[in-house]
């Protein structure tokens, strides 16, 4: 079958321990349950979760030392922005993908990231450019020291481009895509061939200097099908 609801044809070993979060901090004015809806999100977005890893509610709360009512309401409300499904008692899953759903995701991809970058090209001031020549370098240090960290990097060196954008309802769209498209990411990883993405980026940065819109929008959008192509064949074969 090759309906929406059909799994990929490989998929990730299922996590067996929770994924890492950082600290909740309860002196903050941020409600818990807030604050670890954050940090779910951005562990998706940054490839912590990978497709297939199940997501216990007990789990995640003897990892954080908080009630399992706050982490319950964080994953639900992640159930309801479609981020995630439960399938089990007290676990969630990040939902599965089919090549037509797949195909879907990376042409709005490619469309709003390489609209983000040009804008990042027309928009960025000095900060801005700091924090993607700083991204660029901790993505290609990820590389050389822990290539596990790779996902996250990239992750990190994107959003310093389009938060360069100086618009901030177009990061929150592409915030949505990269929920999905974060565990995917993570699954591909280990057979991902990373010379085009360096290759890429660093045409997107010296773009972006120049304040070439063009180039800086052909930089991204060729990473974004270049490394699509890589997750197609590790998802689907």
């Amino acid at each position: 079958m090759n309906d929406e609801t059909s799994p990929p044809r490989r998929r990730a070993r299922a996590r067996l321990d929770p994924p890492v979060l950082g600290a909740i901090d309860p002196s903050l004015d941020v409600p818990i349950g807030q604050q670890i809806y954050r940090a779910l999100r951005r562990a998706l977005m940054a490839g912590r979760i990978s497709a297939g890893d199940r997501l216990s509610i007990r789990a995640i709360a003897d990892s954080l030392g908080v009630s399992p009512a706050p982490v319950r309401d964080a994953l639900k409300q992640l159930e309801a922005n479609d981020v995630l499904e439960a399938r089990q008692k007290s676990a969630f899953f990040t939902p599965p993908i089919d090549p037509e759903g797949f195909a879907g995701l990376q042409r709005v991809r490619v469309e709003l990231e390489g609209f983000a970058a040009a804008e990042a090209a027309r928009n960025a001031d000095a900060r801005d450019l700091r924090a993607i020549d700083d991204a660029a370098d901790r993505y290609l240090d990820a590389l050389g020291t822990n290539p596990s960290d790779s996902v996250a990097a990239n992750h990190a060196f994107h959003f310093a481009v389009y938060h360069a954008s100086h618009n901030p309802v177009l990061v929150q769209l592409i915030e949505v895509l990269w929920l999905r498209m974060g565990p995917l990411l993570a699954t591909a990883e280990p057979s991902y061939d990373h010379s085009a993405a360096r290759g890429h980026h660093r045409e997107a940065v010296r773009a972006i200097h120049r304040r070439d819109a063009d180039a800086a929008a052909a930089a991204i959008r060729g990473d974004i099908l270049e490394a699509c192509d890589s997750i197609r064949a590790a998802l689907f074969g």
